[in-house]
């Protein structure tokens, strides 16, 4: 649950943990969420899960009602609440949970914005505050629905050298993540982007490429996790959303979507396997990993997606991995039909080029395929301007709105919004 998990500086043990002792609902939540995650291994706990969680809602509706719950503790219940359904593979996205989650957030934003707290209060606040900006965040980045048109705009609550135990180094970038998700819904749902989409999307793009993380972090005192670790997590991040806004608004200049994947993936390879900062890859190594072809590549995706799998035990990883293996599916059967379809057409220009030869004593020959091809007519090319294509078209296909992107899949298999949060 925290990418840095020293004797100290695990919030999850130091702040939440001991909150439960007084909130029936934070607790029964806190079960919940472990026995979904326990239930990989013992499938039984499952039915135990839910109960905890019916419980916890139930404690939840009650102290609402009495006026007597801790703003705190009803904000973090209805965050682990979001994070137990996303651990179970059978429920839904959390989203209610989110919504709720908000409006405690704005409450707590005006009280945090006008009036003295104590440093502990402060601490606990600002830790719950970006748990639900990473939650949030991400819930956007995998759903097409968005009830709320204002998009993520807060940054950081203050300036801080210690590396955040979800956030890692990227909690300024979040806010501009925020904004990507919000634009590609927006995309989403048009046939084509209008002259304002793009602009907002120039906008994005500039100050995603000037984005930086802070010049200083503390070092951990988790012997697992380097700052460099989150540094680079926070760069893998940076690239998947430069990859995705380029998937959505194919007009703007860009490399291609194959090197920015690239980018993603060099930055990932970098961070080792057990590091702690590894629990919150799921997003740029789904954006990434989708773009990678022949098979190094794709075996290096494979390896660690098998890691996390073997080290998360939760459904949303899972389902990750799937959509990736999916996409891949989709775009190898894609390019045999295309290819199909060139070879078909290079026989009936044979058989006229035959035809015509005959009569002028001449012969054609049809072109030979390549064999070797692993990836889509003009993904691997460099272009500075894509264009507006049609359906059916590879340039089309592998945008936000073809069926070859992962929220096509997500959304074909009714799994938007139900990926990308972290585990222990």
């Amino acid at each position: 649950m925290s990418v840095k998990d020293g004797l100290t500086e695990n919030p999850w043990r130091t702040l939440i943990w001991p909150l439960a002792t007084n909130s029936p609902a934070l607790y029964h939540a806190i079960a919940s969420m472990t026995a979904f995650h326990m239930s990989r291994e013992r499938s039984s706990l499952r039915v135990e899960g839910i109960e905890h969680m019916r419980r916890s809602a139930t404690y939840l509706a009650q102290d609402f009602e009495s006026g007597l719950i801790r703003n705190d503790a009803a904000l973090a219940t209805t965050l682990v609440l979001a994070f137990s359904e996303a651990f179970d593979r059978h429920t839904s996205n959390g989203t209610e949970h989110l919504r709720g989650a908000k409006e405690l957030v704005n409450q707590a934003l005006v009280r945090y914005q006008t009036s003295e707290s104590s440093s502990e209060g402060r601490k606990m606040f600002t830790f719950l505050y970006n748990v639900w900006v990473y939650l949030d965040v991400l819930a956007r980045l995998t759903s097409e629905d968005d009830d709320d048109e204002t998009p993520v705009s807060h940054g950081p609550l203050a300036y801080t050298s210690q590396v955040d135990p979800l956030l890692g180094c990227a909690a300024s970038l979040f806010p501009l993540i925020g904004r990507v998700a919000s634009l590609v819904q927006k995309v989403r749902k048009t046939e084509k982007n209008s002259l304002s989409i793009i602009s907002q999307a120039m906008e994005i793009k500039t100050q995603l490429e000037d984005w930086a993380p802070e010049a200083y972090y503390e070092d951990p005192e988790d012997p697992l996790l380097e700052v460099a670790h989150c540094i680079n997590t926070a760069e893998a991040y940076r690239w998947a959303t430069l990859l995705y806004l380029h998937q959505a608004v194919p007009e703007l200049p860009s490399p291609t979507a194959h090197e920015l994947a690239e980018k993603v993936m060099f930055c990932l390879a970098t961070v080792p396997l057990k590091s702690g900062s590894c629990i919150v890859h799921i997003y740029p190594l789904l954006a990434a990993g989708c773009e990678a072809v022949g098979k190094d590549e794709r075996d290096w995706v494979n390896n660690r997606w098998q890691n996390m799998c073997a080290r998360m035990w939760i459904g949303n990883v899972d389902k990750s991995w799937e959509v990736v293996k999916e996409v891949w599916d989709r775009r190898d059967r894609f390019e045999w039909e295309q290819r199909q379809a060139r070879l078909a057409s290079s026989h009936i220009g044979d058989f006229y080029g035959w035809c015509s030869g005959a009569l002028s004593k001449d012969s054609a020959t049809a072109p030979e395929l390549d064999p070797g091809c692993s990836q889509l007519p003009h993904v691997g090319k460099r272009s500075n301007h894509m264009g507006v294509y049609e359906k059916g078209q590879p340039e089309y296909e592998v945008t936000v709105r073809g069926k070859l992107h992962w929220i096509s899949v997500m959304k074909d298999r009714n799994w938007e919004g139900k990926l990308n949060t972290p585990s222990s």
